[in-house]
Formats: C-alpha cells, sequence, structure tokens
C-alpha cells in the first residue's frame, strides 16, 4: 500500500502542473473554475476517464484538485480510468448506479469518497461497482499524513431524507488512508432521516485502511448527533461484507451498530462480516452501542485483533429502546482481545443508562476458531447504574468452545443491577478460565456493585450439559455479592459443577477468597439497606480444588435495614480436602449459611498436617442489626464429615461491638462425623454462644451425641455461653450456649466454662451417655460453672444436673473447680451456678501433691469502693456419685469483705462417695455471703474450717478431720449431728494422731461420733486431741449420748493418762455437759492392741477440772472369768471412711459394774 501511495505522488506531481496549465487556459477563456466539482456524462463515445468529452460540458478532465461527481441523471452506468488519475474527490450522488473499472490503472482521490452520502435535502443514494478489468487495478484514498476519508450512505442532511449507498469491490484495490471509514452513517439532527449502506468485497478485492501509524476509524451503521437529545425515529444502517476478499484495517476505532445516546425513536444497525482475507487490529471495537442499536459481527475466517476494549450490546443512551451487540467467532476465524502485556476489558451486554435494555452475545462455539482473549476485565451482563431510581436491564451470553483459556483479571456475570450473565457451554465442549501458570484473579457470579434498584443474576450451570470446565481462579470466587448501598437492590448468582468440571480456587502458597451470598461495604457499613444477596456454590460433582484464606458463606457487612443474605454451600468431594484459614458460615447480620452434603457424600476440612484455623457457624462480626444464621446438622443425611479445626471452633458468636445484631448456630454430628479442634501441642479454643457486644443475643449449640461421631479436642479454652460485657453498665446483651454430649473420649481443655459473663451455659447428657473432662493423666485446668468475670450487667446461669438422666460424668481438674462466682465489679450483674452429681459420677479436683481450689459461691475481689447489689449463688451437690478432692482452699460461700449490697450463697453437700481434704475452708465469710456444708457421708478433712456470719455446718454422716474449725468470733458451735469427727489434719490419712481445735462450742449429737487414736503418750504428735475453746456438750440431742471411738496402736501401761478432749473455758461456769454413751462419769471400758485387751477410766472433770481424760487401768481378764462375774456387754459397730475409702473397725465397750 505505501509503494502504490508513494508512485502516485510521482504522478500526481507531474501531472497537477500540467493540468493547472490546462485549467488556467480554460479560466482565461471564461468556461469553468479550477477545484469544482466534474460531472461525468459519459457523452465522448467511450467509457475512458481520459476522454474529456465524457465529463461535462466545457470539456476538461478532472484534476487534482477536483471533485469527480456521478449521478442518476447525467451518469450513465460506466466508467473506465483508462489511465492514472488524481482527483480531490469521487462522489456519487442522485440516486446514480454507477460501475468503475480502473483497468489496472490507478486512481487517486486525495481527500474524500462518497457514496450516497450528501447533505442535499432531497435525500440521494448509489448503487456502486469499483472492478479493474486490467490487472492491478487500485484506488487509493488520501495519504499517509494528509488522510481522507471514505463514507457510504452517510446522512449529514437537515431534512427528513434517506441517503443509500451500495459499494461493491471485486478484483480491485482500495488503499484508503483516511481519518474514517464511515458506512451507513446519520449525524444529520432531522427526525427520521435514513443512513443506508453497505460495502461488500468480492472475490480478488483488497481493502486497505488505516496503517500502524495512521490509524483509521470504521462507522458500520452508526447514528446520533452528539448535542441533540430529543427523540427521533430516523435510522442509520451499515454492512461490511468481507467473506470474499481481502480486508486489512489498522483501526482506533471499530464501530458497528452504534447510536448516539438521547435518540429514544432512532435505530442504528451495523454489520461485520468476515472471511478468511480479514485482517483488522483496532484499540476498540463497539459492537451494538447506543439506544435502539443492534450490530453484528459474523467472523467465518480471518482475523480480528481488539487492543483495548470491546463493547457488545451497550445501552449508553439515557432512552427506552434496546441496545443489541452479537459477535460471532467461527470457522478458521480467529478473534484476539488483548495482549499478555497489555490486557483488553470486554463487556458483553452492558448498560450504563437510566433505562433501555442492553443485550450482548459472544459465540464461539466452533472449536476450529482461534480466540484469544487477555482480558484486564469480561463483563458478561453489566449495569453500571443511572442513580438509585434508575431501572433498565443488561444482559450478557457467552457462548463458548474453545481449548484456549481465557485469561482475564476479573470475570464477571451478572455485575450491576439489573443485570443477568449467562454461560451457554454445550455437552462435549470446553469452557477454560486461566491456568496453572496465570490465573483468573476474580470471577464474580451475580456481582452488583451500583446503587442502581434491580437484581443482578448469574445461573452457572455446568450439570446440565455436562461440558469440560476448567477454572483456577487466583483471589476472589464471589457468587451472589451485593457492595452496593442502594435499598432495594439484589444479588443472586450460583454456580453448580458437572461431571466434568474442575475448579481451582487458590494454591497453598497464595491463598484465596470465597464469598457465597455477600452483601455490604467496608466504607459504607453503616447504611440503610434492605434487599439481599443470594448464593449457592454446588460441588457436590467434580473437583474442587480450595485453598483459601477465607470461605464465607452467607456474609453481611452490618447493613442496617431489612436485608438479607443467604449463601449455600452444596459439597460432595472424597478426594479433595477443602484447604482454608477461616471457614464462616452465616457470618454478619441478616445473613443465612446453609451447608447441605448429600447422602454418602463427603466434606473434609483441613487435615491434620494443614488444618482450618478456624470454623465459624454463624459468626456476626459487623455492626447493623439482624441475626446471622447457620445449622449444620449432619444427622440429616449422614455423610462423612471430617473436619480438622487448628485455632477456634465458634458456634453462635457475635463479635462486633455495637449494633442490635445477633448470632444462633448450631453444629450437629453424625456417626460418620470426625471433629479436631487442636493438638496437644497446639490447643484451640471452642466458644458456643458468645457475645462480644453490648447488644443483641448469641445463641450456639454444639450437639455431639451419637457415640459413633470421634470428637479429639484439645483446647486452651471450653467456653458454653460467654457474654464478655463490653460496655460495662450499659451492657444489654446476652448469650446462650448448649453442649450435647455422648463421648467416650475425654475433652482435653485447660479450662472450661459454662455460663460465663453475663450469660447461659448448659449441658446436655442423654441416659447412658458419656461425658469426660480431662483425664487423671492429664486433667483440666479450670471448671468454672455460671462465672461471671466481667463488669456488665446481666445474669450468668448454668446447671449441670447429672441426677436426672444419670450419665456416666467423669471430670478431673488439677486447679480450679468455680461454681456461682460473680467475679466483677458490675452493679448488678449475678451467677448462679449448679452442679449436681449422679451415682455414675466422678469428679476429681486436685491432687495429694497439687492442690487445687474450689469456690461454690463466691464474689469479688478486696476492692472496697463499690456497692454491689448483684449476687452469687454457687451449689455442688455431691451426695451421689464419686467426688475426691485434694484442695488448698475450700470455698462455700464467699465474698470479697470490702463488698456490700450484693449477697453470695454457696451450698456444698457431700454423699458417702465424697473423699475432701482441703488446708482451709471458708464458710459463708464475707459481709452478706452464706455458706452451707451439708455433710452427709464421705470423707472431710480440713486443716483450718473458717465459719463466717452466714456460714452454716451440718454434719450428720461421713467422716470429718479437721485441725481448727473457727466459728464465727468463736461465738458458734460445730454441731455434730451424726457422722465420725477424727481430731487432726492430713490430707493422706485421718487415721494419725492430731489435734483438733475448735474455736467455738461443740456439741454431739447421740448419732455422732468422736474418734480418738492412742499411738503413745504425746497429746497430738501420738494421741488425739479435741482442743475446745467454748461449751461442750456431748448429749446435744438430749439422746443416749454421744459415742466415743477410742482406737488403740500401742500397749499403755497402767496410769497412762490422755487428755482427749480439752475445753479451755473457765472451770467455773464451762463445765462439760453431758457424757458419752453408756459411759458415766469414772466408768470403764476396753479396747484391744495385737490381740490384748486394755481397760481405761473416763473422767469428764479432769486435767483442770472440765476436760475428758482417760486413763490406763488395770488389764482386762479372761473371757470367761468376765461371764462368770456378770459383766454387761455394751456393742458397737461403727463405720468409718480414710482417703482409700471406706473401712470398717468393731468397737466393744466394755462396761464393768461393781
Amino acid at each position: 500500500m505505501k509503494e502504490n501511495s508513494r508512485a502516485n505522488l510521482r504522478y500526481s506531481a507531474i501531472r497537477c502542473v500540467a493540468l493547472l496549465l490546462v485549467a488556467s487556459l480554460a479560466g482565461l477563456s471564461g468556461t469553468r473554475a479550477y477545484g469544482q466539482a466534474v460531472r461525468w456524462t459519459g457523452a465522448g463515445g467511450d467509457d475512458n476517464w481520459s476522454n474529456e468529452y465524457n465529463w461535462e460540458f466545457p470539456p476538461i478532465l478532472p484534476g487534482p484538485a477536483d471533485v469527480a461527481k456521478f449521478d442518476a441523471t447525467y451518469s450513465p452506468g460506466r466508467s473506465a480510468v483508462d489511465i492514472d488519475f488524481s482527483i480531490a474527490g469521487l462522489k456519487y450522488v442522485g440516486n446514480s448506479t454507477h460501475e468503475l473499472d480502473l483497468l489496472g490503472s490507478y486512481l487517486q482521490v486525495d481527500d474524500f469518497v462518497q457514496v450516497g452520502s450528501d447533505k442535499s435535502k432531497g435525500g440521494t443514494g448509489a448503487i456502486v461497482d469499483w472492478t479493474s478489468s486490467g490487472t492491478g487495478g487500485t484506488l487509493g484514498i488520501g495519504n499517509p499524513g494528509a488522510l481522507g476519508t471514505f463514507h457510504l450512505g452517510v446522512n449529514t442532511s437537515p431534512g427528513d431524507v434517506a441517503n443509500i449507498a451500495s459499494l461493491f469491490l471485486h478484483d480491485v484495490t482500495v488503499d484508503a488512508y483516511v481519518s474514517d471509514l464511515s458506512i451507513g452513517r446519520k449525524t444529520s439532527d432531522s427526525f427520521s432521516a435514513i443512513a443506508d449502506g453497505t460495502l461488500t468485497l468480492g472475490e480478488g478485492s483488497t481493502l486497505n485502511v488505516g496503517t500502524a501509524d495512521d490509524l483509521a476509524v470504521v462507522n458500520i451503521g452508526r447514528e446520533g448527533f452528539a448535542t441533540y437529545i430529543y427523540p427521533t425515529d430516523g435510522r442509520a444502517a451499515g454492512l461490511l461484507d468481507a467473506t470474499l476478499g481481502t480486508a486489512n484495517f489498522n483501526l482506533s476505532e471499530l464501530n458497528i451498530g452504534l447510536g448516539t445516546a438521547g435518540h429514544d425513536k432512532s435505530r442504528a444497525t451495523g454489520t461485520l462480516r468476515t472471511g478468511l482475507g480479514t485482517n483488522i487490529t483496532t484499540a476498540t471495537a463497539k459492537v451494538g452501542v447506543g439506544t435502539h442499536a443492534t450490530g453484528t459481527v459474523d467472523m467465518d475466517g480471518g482475523l480480528l485483533t481488539i487492543k483495548d476494549d470491546l463493547w457488545i450490546g451497550h445501552q449508553a443512551g439515557n432512552g427506552s429502546g434496546p441496545a443489541n451487540g452479537t459477535v460471532t467467532v467461527r470457522g478458521s476465524s480467529s478473534l484476539y482481545v488483548g495482549t499478555t502485556d497489555a490486557p483488553a476489558t470486554m463487556n458483553i451486554g452492558l448498560n450504563s443508562s437510566a433505562a433501555g435494555e442492553a443485550l450482548g452475545l459472544f459465540s464461539a462455539t466452533d472449536d476450529t476458531s482461534d480466540v484469544r482473549l487477555n482480558l484486564s476485565e469480561l463483563n458478561v451482563g453489566r449495569h453500571t447504574g443511572g442513580g438509585t431510581s434508575s431501572g433498565g436491564l443488561a444482559t450478557g451470553t457467552l457462548e463458548w468452545n474453545q481449548t484456549e483459556a481465557i485469561h482475564a483479571k476479573k470475570v464477571y456475570f451478572g455485575r450491576g443491577g439489573s443485570s443477568k450473565g449467562i454461560l451457554d457451554v454445550q455437552a462435549g465442549e470446553t469452557f477454560k478460565l486461566g491456568d496453572k501458570y496465570k490465573s483468573v484473579s476474580f470471577l464474580g457470579i451475580s456481582y452488583h456493585d451500583t446503587i442502581n434498584r434491580g437484581t443482578s443474576t448469574a445461573h452457572l450451570d455446568l450439570s446440565v450439559n455436562d461440558p469440560f470446565f476448567e477454572a483456577y481462579i487466583g483471589d476472589d470466587l464471589s457468587i451472589g455479592r451485593k457492595t452496593n448501598l442502594n435499598t432495594s437492590t439484589t444479588a443472586n448468582g450460583s454456580l453448580k459443577l458437572g461431571s466434568n468440571s474442575i475448579l481451582h480456587v487458590g494454591t497453598a502458597n497464595d491463598p484465596a477468597v470465597i464469598n457465597i451470598g455477600m452483601q455490604g461495604h467496608t466504607i459504607y457499613k453503616y447504611a440503610d439497606l434492605v434487599g439481599g444477596a443470594t448464593g449457592v456454590l454446588d460441588a457436590t460433582q467434580g473437583t474442587a480444588d480450595f485453598h483459601l484464606s477465607e470461605l464465607n458463606v452467607g456474609y453481611g457487612m452490618g447493613m442496617w435495614g431489612d436485608s438479607t443474605v443467604t449463601g449455600t454451600l452444596k459439597w460432595d468431594q472424597e478426594d479433595q480436602v477443602l484447604d482454608a484459614t477461616n471457614v464462616y458460615f452465616g457470618r454478619g447480620g441478616s445473613t443465612e449459611g446453609i451447608l447441605e452434603v448429600p447422602k454418602y457424600g463427603t466434606l473434609k476440612l483441613g487435615s491434620a498436617a494443614d488444618p482450618v484455623s478456624m470454623l465459624a457457624i454463624s459468626y456476626n462480626d459487623t455492626g447493623g442489626e439482624g441475626t446471622s444464621n447457620a445449622h449444620l446438622d449432619f444427622t440429616v443425611t449422614d455423610p462423612v464429615f471430617e473436619a480438622h479445626i487448628g485455632s477456634d471452633l465458634s458456634i453462635g458468636r457475635k463479635t462486633n461491638q455495637s449494633g442490635k445484631d445477633s448470632a444462633n448456630g448450631s453444629l450437629t454430628l453424625s456417626s460418620n462425623s470426625t471433629l479436631h479442634v487442636g493438638t496437644t501441642d497446639t490447643p484451640a479454643v471452642v466458644n458456643i454462644g458468645m457475645n462480644e457486644g453490648h447488644l443483641g443475643d448469641a445463641t450456639g449449640k454444639f450437639t455431639a451425641i451419637d457415640d459413633a461421631a470421634t470428637v479429639d479436642l484439645h483446647l486452651s479454652e471450653l467456653n458454653v455461653g460467654w457474654d464478655i460485657g463490653y460496655g460495662g453498665i450499659d451492657n444489654k446483651s446476652t448469650a446462650t450456649g448448649t453442649l450435647e454430649w455422648n463421648q467416650t473420649e475425654a475433652i482435653d481443655a485447660d479450662k472450661v466454662y459454662f455460663g460465663r459473663g453475663g450469660s447461659t451455659g448448659k449441658l446436655n447428657v442423654s441416659e447412658g451417655g458419656t461425658f469426660r473432662l480431662g483425664t487423671q493423666d492429664d486433667p483440666i485446668s479450670f471448671l468454672g460453672i455460671s462465672y461471671h468475670d466481667n463488669g456488665a450487667p446481666g445474669a450468668s446461669s448454668a446447671d449441670l444436673d447429672f441426677t436426672k438422666e444419670n450419665p456416666t460424668f467423669e471430670a478431673h481438674i488439677a486447679d480450679e473447680l468455680s461454681i456461682g462466682i460473680k467475679a466483677s465489679s458490675s452493679l448488678s450483674n449475678s451467677a448462679n451456678g449448679k452442679l449436681k452429681l449422679g451415682s455414675n459420677s466422678t469428679l476429681r479436683v486436685g491432687t495429694v501433691d497439687d492442690l487445687a481450689v474450689v469456690n461454690v459461691g463466691r464474689e469479688g475481689y478486696t476492692n472496697v469502693y463499690y456497692k454491689h447489689d448483684g449476687s452469687a449463688t454457687g451449689l455442688l451437690d455431691a451426695t451421689e456419685g464419686t467426688a475426691e478432692f485434694h484442695l488448698s482452699e475450700l470455698n462455700v460461700g464467699r465474698r470479697a469483705p470490702g463488698w456490700t449490697g450484693s449477697t453470695v450463697t454457696g451450698t456444698l453437700n457431700t454423699g458417702p462417695g465424697s473423699t475432701i481434704t482441703a488446708t482451709t475452708a471458708n464458710i459463708g465469710v464475707g459481709p452478706d455471703a452464706t455458706g452451707t456444708v451439708d455433710m452427709a457421708g464421705g470423707l472431710l478433712t480440713v486443716e483450718t474450717i473458717n465459719m463466717g456470719a452466714g456460714g452454716t455446718f451440718n454434719f450428720t454422716e461421713g467422716r470429718l478431720g479437721i485441725g481448727t474449725f473457727n466459728t464465727y468470733l468463736e461465738s458458734g458451735s460445730l454441731d455434730q449431728q451424726g457422722g465420725t469427727l477424727a481430731p487432726g489434719f492430713s490430707p493422706f490419712d485421718t487415721s494419725l494422731a492430731g489435734i483438733a481445735t475448735i474455736n467455738g462450742d461443740y456439741r454431739l449429737a447421740s448419732k455422732g461420733t468422736l474418734e480418738i487414736e492412742l499411738f503413745g503418750l504425746i497429746a497430738g504428735s501420738e494421741y488425739d486431741q479435741l482442743f475446745v475453746n467454748g461449751t461442750v456438750n456431748l448429749n446435744a440431742d438430749l439422746g443416749i449420748g454421744g459415742i466415743l471411738d477410742v482406737e488403740l496402736g500401742f500397749a499403755p501401761q497402767i496410769g497412762d493418762e490422755f487428755i482427749i478432749l480439752e475445753n479451755n473455758d473457765v472451770i467455773d461456769w464451762d463445765l462439760i455437759s453431758g457424757t458419752f454413751a453408756g459411759l458415766p462419769e469414772g466408768s470403764l471400758f476396753s479396747t484391744g492392741y495385737l490381740g490384748s485387751y486394755y481397760q481405761f477410766s473416763i473422767s469428764y472433770v479432769g486435767h483442770t477440772g472440765n476436760d475428758v481424760v482417760i486413763t490406763s487401768v488395770v488389764p482386762v481378764p479372761g473371757a470367761s472369768l468376765l461371764a462368770g462375774i456378770g459383766i454387761l456387754f455394751s456393742t458397737w459397730l461403727l463405720q468409718k471412711q480414710d482417703t482409700k475409702g471406706m473401712r470398717r473397725r468393731r468397737f466393744t465397750a466394755m462396761l464393768l459394774s461393781d
């Protein structure tokens, strides 16, 4: 093309000089001025351009400044360019029909070619053929650096007229150095003007438009006047048919069916047909753009290269008419959009107006074609919006079957609203997005990111036709996502894999994010919204290879209003592990996260080597209102479920600190479920019903009652109901956690809470079920049952009652058991905790070597500045089952000394299976504290018991070993109504010598026993002694008196005295009341040691006059002698318990009569 142009320029220069001379002579004769239109008349007797008489009188050939004009009135049907010519313009008007034969010559048109293009008010038209019966016929338009124009059927007339043109090329070459080639273009502002152009390339024809240095614009069916916004009913239609010829275009713009914004009734229709000889390169291509615009590209061969942007069906005006664009690639066609280094954008069905409809179709279903898309964005159905009240619709359809993958940074199906994205891939066909070397960064399936109303819709169902689908997503897969702020917009998207589908999202080194049903914006999260978002990902077929930083199934980012978000994950991947850092079902307010796994299906979350860090089931972490809901119930279909959680399992958790929103979640395991949370080396946290805000509710439930399931928990904390109390005294939030359990495997945890903060913690274990906390070798550190540890108001509540269903309960606690604890400084919060053991319960707290603490009803620190009106109530009922405690401190109803106003109540009930050793026991200590110990069996041995003003010690059964018993202000008493009192304290064995000091009164009833053990003559170290700083009554119930049980551990000598009860009060008024049963003052009794019996006398006025002293007297004679002298025997069978369990000892008291 450039060589012809250079030759043409040389010829033009020479010819210009000659023609100027001729023109000057004609001017001198006064016939015609140079530079005007020269009409072809054909009157010269032949068809040759070189015959002056074929041109309008006065006869003169058109020169470089002239316009050769052909019309129907004066121009016959054929002309031949028999020599090379150079003219300024070539014009066909007046409805002419003409054939131009170049005869192998070169015709240079410097400025313009117009075929059926005139500004005449009467309209115009032309049907023209360009051919060359000789070899090498070429028509040049414009020059490099001095571009011309090429117009066919262009209407610029102000009248309501029609300009219609048809140009057919065959066996001819057209070199067009033009700024624009327009085929059927209407620029008139007339209401009903028509522009209609057709350019057809026949066999042997070549059309060259533009160069790499001088890019052109091609308009095929373009309508509109840029400043005219009133409705018109005109039209522009253009057709470029290059199926047979050769088309080489270098363009800045390719416009096919382009309408101007605002022309509500006018029409623009453009069609491009390509063939094997087509080679078009353009920066941008617009196909069916504008109001009432229709564009069609039908590729049946050739190459179309688009560097920057491709629009297919773009409604860009404000009218109601549609924009309709279609691009079809078939046969040996090649379509390249963008490059790897310079990606382009592609929009299929784009609406950027406030009304109207955009319809875009891109069809590449012929796998013999070569379609290469390298894009920054692919939008299939996009509505960019025109305001919150705008309407309109955008529908994009992608029909695909190419082995070459689409390479795009971002791909959207159904973007903005109202929009609809459609993917059509038939059976046996192929659709690929990205590859393992270069993934698609973002795939959005129904992605509403504009403020205009309406719904974005996209449903990619690959299971219907089951094509081969493979996608590599690098950063983000979002299905049904709304990011806009409009009050009535929604997003509705789904992706369903087929059996031939492979979906890769993220990699192990670069994890991605998946959002299924998501609404909101982090910047505008407090907007008042309705509408919603719905997303579904169905991976029950095919292969889903996910490596994620986040999986969000139902995610609302804290919007206020009545918006709703629903995400559904349908899953069955036997050979694939869902690898993710954090997994959320029902995240944020007004959300619902749904998981569906079919019967015999498989869901694997994480692995032992690479666990999921966090699994959150109903996790409300954004402000606003509404409830996050998620209920994962595997009992419905009983699939294979296996999860490895590394850090956090949260069920029903609200983390945001503002808003009225709530969380409601549950997890129910079935027989084929396996759940691993944490490891021994890296323990995790489980939160069931947790609220971190100051409003709203959090409800969580974890059910593992199928003992065929496997639940392996290694935790730093287990919180069943936890309200952290954000906002202090202004807090109004609540939390409820429920744990339903039946697992033989013990829960391995450092700390376990039921009802923490202002919350309710529930435990349900059915009859025949099992609940184990820790093991003997690896106990839990802490168990808190109703433990209010923050300054917010509200009640903490937990009632663990194992007497109802009587399951197997076993707990091993190393450091602390706290029941009904108010540890905060709130004015009005409360704690109410209960633990009742059943007959199948075993509770072990501390060991002999590592003592623990038990708190039953306790409040506060030592802060003296607060006055409170809350309460702390705790109950530990061990009347059934086994309770083995080794404690440094036992607190039953204890309150910090500086706190006033609130009340504390603690109750401890022991039973036959109780073994409790403690260094210190505080019972009802502190202001307004009430503590009650009901000792109804078992062993209680305490070095120091401190009774407060509200302390009560009911001693009816069991064995009590004490070092010191401090009554309140030494004004109370130890009332022994039954059981055995063994003086002295030992955490190992109460059958050791010791001194028991009672700072207060001692009252012994007839069913009670005082056990004295004698191993030598030194009180405290070698024999037991009861030391009382108060009154002593050995027959407090006015019965037969309490029982004295003397256990002999050595052989005493006659006269050895033992002060077994020393009363430290003044003798004048504090004599001992009553006597032991059967042992009046001075009576004798005997006890044995190593088969021998020894006789003792007893005195209640010994030592200082008010002490009980027994003295060894003569040995007891043989049994036959005793029978002969009529001695009366009295025998009691006593039961005692030491730290190793219950033991029986026979005591025989022998009263000797004078």
